[in-house]
């Protein structure tokens, strides 16, 4: 069950690595007009506003699949496995940090929005 657990997070894990190198940068995707303006959201607009719901669905998953972890590692301590609690507490570990870094994530996509509107 534990090397089960252990292949989830490190999917998940490798999941979010890959979407954190799909960064844009400034106007890409943008229309401007003569005077340097952001005219209209582009085609990289709806990418951006994907990203960030992409990311914020990822976090909250990554968030309930911590929780599991921490009832498994609470029933792991009153079966007196103390090894595999520790091992599952550093899992869940894991998944709320791989989760703060999605919602950060989301967030730097969210400020290249214009207004911070998710289409």
């Amino acid at each position: 069950m534990t090397s089960r657990v252990s292949t989830i997070v490190l999917g998940v894990l490798l999941s979010l690595s890959s979407l954190t190198g799909c960064t844009t940068s400034g106007n890409q995707g943008r229309s401007t007009d003569t005077a340097g303006r952001v005219a209209a959201p582009g085609p990289g607009m709806w990418k951006t506003s994907d990203l960030v719901i992409q990311y914020r669905q990822q976090a909250r998953d990554l968030r309930d699949m911590a929780r599991r972890l921490e009832m498994e590692a609470t029933l792991a301590v009153q079966r007196q496995d103390q090894e595999r609690a520790q091992h599952t507490r550093d899992l869940a570990k894991e998944a709320y940090s791989a989760a703060d870094t999605a919602e950060q994530q989301a967030r730097e996509y969210q400020r290249q929005l214009p207004h911070g509107q998710v289409y």
